[in-house]
């Protein structure tokens, strides 16, 4: 009979010591794996990446250009110039326990940030918890975007006769009974939102634009009749007076200078100064009528641009120095979308008769003039300039098209 000190043979307090030893295993292993599936705020999310080509089988035509301004067919475009650089170096480091997030996510990503979205959602939607991985994926995809030599702006081609005249024939295309001819583009200033740039800069208080009430960023833009930017610059404070801020870039500099042939000018609001390169508003309230008619265009510019992507409908708040990137980006996008929608619209015509056509239009007020949401920089005076040659007035080729206009009997459309 066996010992009651013996259990299967082996002495009691053997057994004991071996069951004791087991059941600590068994305790640290489940410690382990507790620990290794949760952080330090709590159990870790499942971070399984939203598979790409699911998400499109079950999203509408219209809820996919709702999410991102544009088609799908515009987007593989637009993924197909930038892929080489957004997509992972090396993708079998970044698979892990993570999983990879593969260039159409990164760019659906960044263009939902640009259209207004939240990053909480965007963390829900896409699986993508860290809020450093979103901004690494737009600031990617805008870098991407401002690199690529397909979506440079093209500028005034001053050299070029031909290009120049097609300009000039879209203007005057839009101009009743092409009473004015010559206009190749026209220009503008606008303030976008953002947060006070604090320690970024030496004085935030440059930023700061009183007549508004907020802190923004200058921008100057040049476009064609067919609204798409030709020049853009973003190296000036609201404090600086457009005209001013204006001579003081290349492209001012070449205006004044008279580099484009004669006969051939850009349209400016009245915050410009009249040259033979500038045509400005005067004392004829017919001819006024038509050039702003030509020259709104860039004012509706500016209303599509903060129309389309909405994190223009708040201030921008990112770092400061990345803050100029975004406005590049979107205004290229501008351009890009531009590009898609005539091409679109020649395929809608030629394949389908009932397909909406999108003609995004700007905020305009009771009168019929852009709202404050454009924050036009339209000034009736001309400021105070840094070189008296920034003032140099030559009104001679707008008094030839003042004469034009009364020659050809045009009128202003009479107001109630």
């Amino acid at each position: 009979m066996q010992d009651d000190d013996d259990i299967a043979g082996l002495p009691r307090g053997v057994f004991c010591a071996m069951m004791r030893r087991r059941r600590l295993v068994v305790v640290r292993a489940a410690l382990r794996a507790r620990r290794q599936a949760s952080g330090p705020r709590g159990p870790k999310r499942q971070r399984d990446r939203v598979d790409w080509q699911d998400y499109v089988d079950r999203t509408s035509p219209k809820e996919f250009r709702a999410a991102f301004r544009m088609t799908l067919e515009s987007f593989n475009v637009l993924l197909d110039v930038i892929r080489p650089h957004i997509s992972a170096k090396e993708p079998a480091k970044a698979s892990g326990n993570s999983g990879v997030i593969v260039p159409e996510v990164r760019l659906a990503v960044a263009l939902r940030v640009l259209a207004g979205g939240s990053l909480h959602d965007l963390k829900m939607a896409w699986h993508i918890y860290s809020r450093n991985e979103i901004y690494h994926s737009l600031w990617l995809v805008v870098d991407a975007i401002n690199a690529a030599p397909e979506f440079a702006f093209s500028g005034v081609p001053f050299d070029d006769v031909d290009a120049l005249n097609e300009l000039e024939q879209e203007f005057a295309a839009l101009c009743p009974a092409q009473v004015i001819r010559g206009a190749v583009f026209a220009l503008d200033g606008c303030v976008f939102w953002q947060k006070n740039p604090g320690r970024a800069v030496h004085n935030p208080s440059r930023y700061h634009c009183e007549r508004k009430k907020m802190y923004g960023l200058l921008v100057m833009a040049a476009c064609s009749a067919k609204r798409k930017i030709l020049w853009f610059d973003c190296s000036h404070t609201p404090t600086t007076h457009d005209h001013t801020a204006f001579c003081h870039t290349d492209f001012g500099a070449q205006i004044r200078d008279g580099r484009l042939p004669d006969g051939l000018f850009g349209l400016g609001d009245s915050a410009f100064v009249c040259g033979k390169s500038l045509i400005t508003p005067g004392g004829n309230d017919d001819f006024n009528f038509l050039q702003s008619s030509l020259r709104i265009n860039i004012e509706c510019v500016f209303g599509e641009v903060v129309r389309r992507w909405g994190i223009l409908w708040r201030p921008l708040e990112v770092e400061f120095k990345k803050r100029s990137l975004v406005l590049a980006a979107v205004f290229r996008l501008h351009n890009f979308c531009l590009d898609q929608r005539e091409q679109l619209e020649e395929y809608a015509e030629r394949w389908s008769d009932t397909r909406k056509k999108y003609s995004p239009k700007p905020f305009l007020d009771s009168d019929g003039l852009p709202a404050s949401q454009l924050l036009s920089t339209w000034s009736h005076t001309l400021g105070k300039c840094e070189e008296g040659a920034l003032k140099t007035r030559d009104t001679s080729l707008r008094d030839q098209l003042e004469d034009r206009v009364r020659a050809a009997g045009v009128r202003r459309p009479a107001t109630r």
